[in-house]
């Protein structure tokens, strides 16, 4: 046999082999943000906005995720009275089962937004976000300035 023709044969093979395995590393996680592969997704990706009036207790129905790992939830204000942002969103609780959770192992959760009624006559907003391993997910939560009628909530003393 010919050392030159079996060199090119054996470069062919490397270059067909190195192809093949790009191929299989290349699609081995993500199918796209928080995809199936994902450590942790939105089952159901309407679940993302949460709203309510300014005199609800809730957002009403919460939202469940799927998480493959540990994951920690954080509460960012958005957008307040007077277009401030950044700051800690003290007027929204997460809960589950109850009890006000930020923190969870690997499983399926749905948590509840519970909100402080809103006096100051302005919509404010407000971002969920829970990471786990690599991932994170976002959940916007907004609440109006005035109830459902249109007018300020009342304080009661």
């Amino acid at each position: 046999m010919n050392t030159t023709n079996f060199f090119q044969k054996t470069v062919v093979a490397i270059a067909i082999c190195s192809a093949v395995l790009m191929t299989f590393v290349a699609c081995e996680k993500d199918e796209g943000e928080n995809g199936k592969n994902a450590d942790i997704s939105l089952s159901n990706k309407n679940d993302a906005k949460q709203s309510a009036f300014a005199d609800d207790a809730s957002t009403g129905q919460g939202f469940t995720f799927i998480a493959k790992d540990d994951w920690l939830a954080n509460v960012k204000e958005t957008v307040s009275k007077g277009g401030a942002s950044g700051g800690n969103a003290a007027w929204v609780k997460l809960t589950h089962n109850g009890v006000e959770t930020y923190s969870g192992s690997a499983g399926t959760f749905t948590l509840m937004i519970t909100i402080e009624t809103n006096y100051t006559g302005e919509r404010r907003e407000a971002t969920v976000e829970i990471v786990c391993g690599t991932d994170r997910i976002s959940v916007t939560v907004t609440q109006e300035g005035t109830t459902k009628a249109v007018k300020l909530p009342n304080k009661t003393p």
